[in-house]
C-alpha cells in the first residue's frame, strides 16, 4: 500500500468521524428541541387556564351577594396567589380521589411513579393537576386505557 493510498484511507475515516458528530449534535439538538417544545405547550396550556380564569372574574363578582363580602374575597384569593401557597387538598374529598387513584395504579399492577412516566408528565406536575383537576384530555384518556376504568368509574373519580 502506498502513501497515497494510506492518506485517501485517512481523509476517508476523518470525513466518516465527522459525519457521525454531526449527526450526533443533530440529535441532541433535536432531543433538546423536543423538549424546550413540550415545556412552550404546557406553559401556552396554563396561560390558557389562567386567562380563562381572569376573564370569568366579572361573573364571580357579580355572583356574590355583597360588594364589601366580594371585595374581601377577591382580596384573600389575590394574598393566597402572591404566597404561591395553596393547600394540596381543598377538602377531604380531594384527598380521598387522590387515595383511590393511587389505589387503582397499584390495583392494575403500577409502580406510582411508573404510571406517571408512562402518563407523560412529571411527578410534581401530575400531584399539581390532581389537585387543580387540569389534566388535559390526552392524559386522562391515557389514564383511563391504563386502569381500565369503566365510564362510570371514569366520572366518579375525575369529574364528581
Amino acid at each position: 500500500m502506498s502513501n497515497n493510498d494510506f492518506d485517501i484511507i485517512t481523509q476517508d475515516l476523518e470525513a466518516i468521524n465527522k459525519v457521525k458528530s454531526f449527526e450526533q449534535k443533530q440529535k441532541t439538538l433535536k432531543n433538546d428541541f423536543k423538549k424546550v417544545s413540550t415545556d412552550m405547550m404546557l406553559m401556552i396550556s396554563r396561560l390558557e387556564s389562567v386567562n380563562s380564569e381572569f376573564r370569568s372574574l366579572p361573573k364571580v363578582f357579580e355572583e356574590l351577594p355583597e360588594s364589601r363580602e366580594a371585595a374581601e374575597q377577591i382580596s384573600q384569593e389575590m394574598e393566597r396567589r402572591k404566597k404561591g401557597t395553596s393547600p394540596y387538598y381543598r377538602n377531604l374529598d380531594d384527598a380521598m380521589k387522590l387515595s383511590t387513584l393511587n389505589s387503582l395504579i397499584i390495583k392494575q399492577g403500577w409502580q406510582v411513579q411508573d404510571f406517571i412516566r408512562e402518563v407523560g408528565i412529571a411527578q410534581r406536575t401530575f400531584y399539581k393537576k390532581t389537585e387543580t383537576h387540569m389534566f388535559s384530555m390526552r392524559e386522562l384518556n391515557l389514564m383511563r386505557e391504563l386502569l381500565s376504568l369503566t365510564d362510570e368509574e371514569f366520572v366518579k373519580l375525575f369529574f364528581n
